[in-house]
């Protein structure tokens, strides 16, 4: 499941040709969600669920307040790559046969007596994807006709139906009972079962990205839960060809995936949104706030590029890839620790620590009279104090350096962003303006909601669950819109579905995937001698750099 940008941008790009081909995303986050699930083909649409981890309603990963635990969400490093196809040959003998794709594969039933090769019906092709998030997993089911070459690219036009359910706690949750994932993730199975037929599940890919709240899980814990993982798809009657296809995949990626989503649905691909020289328009920069980290993704200029190349950190965030037709650099960075539920659990921890032999602690991102337990000795006590909170959210984004104009989160270089400038946010930013009943277009300066909504006493007949956090998560939002990734003022956000649809990193990845795939296995269209790739037989090793990677503030000692 690599990132394969150059061939997902051709993918993207095919659009735009005349064949109609489907996606039907059918989504459901943990555990039921079938009712309202049956599939539909026509130019219906599709609806992500979770950015990062759980956003199938626009929240991202909500924690329990207060308390010294709660959801992760987002990225992780792979060792696992791609094996090497190897091109088929045509299988069919007899006359002239309809010719392979422009790489000499055919997928022709073969010629008949006399020498003309019987036409191919075009048959439907599925995929299975899971979003493994923090606080959920939602799994998706897409669609596309059938290819019929062997290096033909799945054509996406998008129509889908989303039933969506959702289940806490994450896959990560499973770390110390590897025994309950099967149980866990058969309703998301019993579900994709009911969108595709039994006939056809032999060759429907079956994939699992896992996001932070896995990255955040130690090595060895890490390494059982996705061994488990592996056995129940590789038993679950579905094409599941590589152990790379269930792993945790880097936050990079998950953003980049992000804003080829987005872009694609925002029709930045299409021949339409050139300009009289040829070239593209403007395209959208791309936010996603999980629980457990961050994400941007922007396409960047060549002063970008120089100053990226010269970081040693963060030179590699950005791909340069080409099209046939288009030559596009993308910047792509991801920040674990820095999700709103990490986020508050690590500001409760440094907080913590300047009171380590007291029974209780003041928290002033709670409201005023709001009391939890930390942990089984300690108690957090709410004063609601927001501008005392803002200043602890600066200093957890910006270090000690929180009064630099030009510094950003861990003070690493992103793309400028302008008060012009085209933004998608995902994640716990649409959840966050559905609070102040926000569903278009805004810019932060609107989150002054929660200055006066943090000064408020608590109401304990308040039995939304997400109530205590509230408070945190508003002014956490907008810090990091304004302080941590430099959004001015007046950049209006965009946020929600796209043409009735909510991007999805899944949907990227899944057609970057098919792509990839060995030779035509999805299609039953493809009548091809074929080498097998060589696929990585080994598990998946996280990068150890970024395993060590600590909190921000941990090493604070008061």
């Amino acid at each position: 499941m690599k990132l394969n940008l150059a061939i997902l941008l051709i993918l993207l790009l095919a659009v735009a040709q005349a064949r109609r081909v489907q996606f039907l995303g059918h989504h459901q986050e943990d555990e039921t969600g079938k009712e309202n699930g049956e599939e539909n083909q026509g130019n219906g649409e599709e609806n992500q669920g979770n950015g990062e981890d759980g956003q199938g309603n626009g929240e991202e990963g909500q924690g329990d307040g207060g308390e010294g635990q709660g959801n992760s969400g987002e990225e992780d490093q792979t060792n696992g790559e791609e094996g090497q196809g190897n091109g088929g040959e045509e299988s069919g003998q007899g006359g002239s046969g309809d010719s392979g794709s422009d790489n000499g594969g055919s997928c022709s039933n073969g010629g008949n007596e006399g020498g003309q090769s019987e036409p191919v019906e075009q048959q439907t092709c599925k995929g299975v994807i899971f979003d493994a998030g923090s606080s959920g997993t939602r799994v998706f089911v897409y669609s596309w006709p059938c290819r019929l070459f062997h290096y033909a690219n799945p054509e996406i036009e998008i129509t889908q139906k989303v039933p969506s359910v959702k289940k806490n706690p994450g896959i990560s949750h499973f770390g110390n009972n590897i025994a309950g994932i099967q149980e866990y993730l058969q309703p998301l199975l019993d579900f994709a079962n009911e969108h595709v037929e039994e006939e056809i599940r032999h060759r429907t890919p079956i994939l699992l990205g896992a996001t932070a709240g896995m990255r955040i899980l130690d090595w060895g814990q890490q390494y059982d839960v996705m061994e488990e993982v592996r056995r129940i798809l590789g038993q679950s009657g579905y094409l599941f060809q590589s152990q790379e296809w269930a792993r945790i995949i880097s936050g990079k990626d998950e953003g980049a995936y992000l804003w080829l989503s987005v872009n694609y649905l925002k029709g930045y691909f299409a021949s339409s949104n050139l300009d009289e020289q040829g070239k593209l328009r403007e395209s959208y920069t791309t936010i996603d706030i999980g629980g457990a980290s961050t994400q941007l993704a922007d396409e960047i200029t060549e002063q970008d590029q120089y100053y990226l190349s010269y970081d040693d950190e963060y030179g590699t965030d950005y791909h340069t890839f080409d099209t046939s037709i288009y030559n596009i650099s993308l910047y792509s960075h991801s920040w674990l620790y820095f999700g709103q539920d990490q986020a508050r659990i690590q500001i409760n921890n440094f907080l913590h620590n300047l009171h380590k032999r007291s029974a209780s602690f003041e928290n002033p991102c709670f409201l005023k009279g709001y009391k939890a337990k930390y942990n089984d000795d300690v108690e957090v006590v709410g004063t609601g104090n927001p501008d005392d909170c803002k200043d602890l959210i600066d200093l957890y984004l910006l270090g000690f350096n929180s009064t630099c104009d030009q510094c950003t989160i861990q003070e690493s270089y992103i793309p400028k962003i302008y008060p012009d400038s085209r933004l998608y946010a995902g994640g716990s930013a649409e959840f966050v303006a559905k609070i102040f009943n926000e569903d278009d277009d805004f810019n932060w300066t609107e989150f002054k909601y929660f200055d006066e909504f943090c000064s408020k006493e608590f109401d304990d007949t308040n039995k939304d669950k997400y109530y205590p956090t509230q408070c945190f998560l508003g002014l956490y939002v907008k810090e990091l819109f304004a302080a941590g990734y430099r959004v001015p003022p007046d950049t209006l956000i965009e946020i929600g579905k796209i043409k009735d649809i909510e991007p999805s990193w899944t949907l990227a990845a899944m057609f970057d995937q098919i792509d990839d795939n060995e030779p035509c296995t999805d299609s039953p269209n493809c009548n091809l001698r074929r080498h097998m790739k060589q696929w990585r037989k080994d598990s998946f090793h996280p990068s150890m750099k970024e395993h060590k990677r600590r909190a921000p503030l941990s090493n604070f000692t008061p």
